[in-house]
């Protein structure tokens, strides 16, 4: 089963993240996250075609590029996802990276959205907060009702990690 399959399996519960890889880029099935009011956040992928709505301001010293409020153009993805998302821009001093994250939250700092992403590396240990998580080997799909994000980011956190799904749900 190809891991984006498992969206389909998923009983979206509203409020919650649902914290992906790139490899969960599938249009349509973020919309059905979205009408359930639950919410997703995605790496974006270079190829995205879409135009800029309107531009939040940024705190460029915390690492943010852009916050910006996005309408996919391309035919079929506008048609599988008609809604607006959030694009945000983000840089990693640390590993000298842009990376560019998607969600349909427009309620939360742009920073946080950065750091719940950051965060799913750390969706491995939650197996011992009662969680529940499976394994295909590479990959780890894990949904947490027990994880909260942190106020401050761990001294070593990394972007990319061998965790590819995770679900966050705010106590």
């Amino acid at each position: 089963m190809h891991e984006v399959n498992v969206l389909d399996i998923l009983i979206p519960e509203a409020g919650s993240f649902y914290i992906m890889d790139r490899g969960f880029t599938d249009f349509a099935r973020w919309f059905t996250l979205h009408q359930a009011q639950a919410f997703f956040v995605i790496r974006g992928k270079s190829n995205l075609l879409f135009r800029r709505i309107y531009s939040r301001p940024v705190d460029k010293s915390t690492g943010l590029r852009c916050d910006q409020t996005i309408a996919l153009t391309s035919v079929k993805a506008s048609r599988d996802y008609p809604q607006h998302l959030r694009r945000i821009k983000f840089y990693d001093a640390e590993h000298h990276k842009y990376l560019v994250f998607l969600t349909n939250n427009f309620d939360l700092p742009a920073l946080t959205i950065t750091q719940l992403y950051r965060c799913r590396w750390q969706s491995l240990p939650q197996r011992r907060l009662g969680s529940n998580c499976s394994s295909n080997g590479s990959n780890s799909i894990c949904e947490s009702s027990s994880f909260t994000a942190p106020a401050k980011m761990p001294s070593k956190p990394k972007f990319g990690s061998r965790s590819a799904f995770m679900c966050w749900s705010p106590s």
